[in-house]
Formats: C-alpha cells, sequence, structure tokens
C-alpha cells in the first residue's frame, strides 16, 4: 500500500496568517509564524532584491540581507517580547518591542537563534496541516466550491484553535 498525500495538505490560511509558537524556547513570550510559502515571503524577497539591484553588495551580503528579509516576513506578531538597544547603550533597560516589519528584521540580525527557530518553524508540516475531515474542510467533491483555497473557514478556526492550545513545535501523537 502506498502513502495518501492527501493526508498531508496543508491549510493555505494558516500557512500564509501563520501560526502562534514559543519556538521551542519554553519562555513565556509567543510568535507568529507564517508557512515558508506565504505570499509574504515571496514580497519580501522581491522587495529586498529591488532594494539591493543598484547597490555594489557582494554575494554574501545579498544572501544575508535576503535571508533576514524573508525571515523576518515570516514574523507575522509576537507577543510579550521586549528589546534593550544595548548597541545604543550598554545600560538600556529592556522595553516592550512592538511588532512591525522593521523590528522583525532588527530581531532577526540581533539574536540569530530566532532567525533559525523561525526558519525552523516555517518548513514544518504539522502545525500548517489540515484537519483529515474533507467535509469540514470544504475540500470534498461535494463542497469543494467554497472561496478558500486551503478549506473552510470552519476548517482554518479548527486548525488554528489546535495551535493555539499547544506549542506548534510540540510534536503530535499519531493514532493507529
Amino acid at each position: 500500500m502506498g502513502v495518501d498525500f492527501s493526508e498531508l495538505r496543508t491549510d493555505a490560511g494558516l500557512e500564509e496568517d501563520g501560526v502562534w509558537t514559543d519556538l521551542g524556547f519554553g519562555l513565556p513570550c509567543r510568535f507568529q509564524v507564517a508557512g515558508q510559502g506565504s505570499s509574504h515571503v515571496r514580497d519580501a524577497r522581491i522587495e529586498c532584491m529591488r532594494r539591493l539591484r543598484d547597490r555594489k553588495v557582494d554575494m554574501e551580503e545579498w544572501d544575508e540581507e535576503v535571508n533576514v528579509w524573508t525571515t523576518a516576513a515570516k514574523l507575522r506578531n509576537w507577543e510579550k517580547v521586549d528589546w534593550a538597544d544595548r548597541d545604543k547603550d550598554p545600560s538600556a533597560k529592556p522595553k516592550p518591542l512592538k511588532y512591525s516589519a522593521e523590528n522583525a528584521r532588527k530581531l532577526i540580525k540581533g539574536v540569530p537563534r530566532i532567525r533559525d527557530a523561525v526558519n525552523m518553524q516555517s518548513i514544518k508540516f504539522e502545525p500548517y496541516r489540515l484537519e483529515h475531515d474533507p467535509e469540514a474542510q470544504g475540500n470534498s467533491p461535494a463542497s469543494s466550491g467554497g472561496s478558500s483555497p486551503g478549506g473552510s473557514r470552519q476548517g482554518r478556526k479548527k486548525a488554528a484553535s489546535r495551535t493555539k492550545s499547544s506549542s506548534a513545535t510540540s510534536p503530535k501523537t499519531e493514532k493507529s
């Protein structure tokens, strides 16, 4: 018997909007991470390359900038993230860091481990996986006329609640 690849479909809504996770750090902060294939990543890559196009940069700097921009684009939001700009003031006290694309790039550049964790999260399958209930997902032949390519709103809500109720990085146990 072969592998049922329909079991490997992901929810386009979750891939695009992101799932909440602690990135495996076990800290009280959380990050909303979009999937690797989201339009946010594509748009960030295009914007970064447009900005770099006319600059004389070597390939290493080019690669670094594109990596920072695309990884930061995967971060869609966060909670309880503080930052102290100790490069400017070594005695600076941490203050809440409001989510923005610019602050996401600052965080990615400043903390390489966050970059690694975001990239690892964005390529994982399980957090973005469709529930295996074709009718609830709007993917069965009888109900596939829905407007969302990633399944029904009900299906996305069900999958989103699944990821909110547990860390998106924690392994799931499969039922036999």
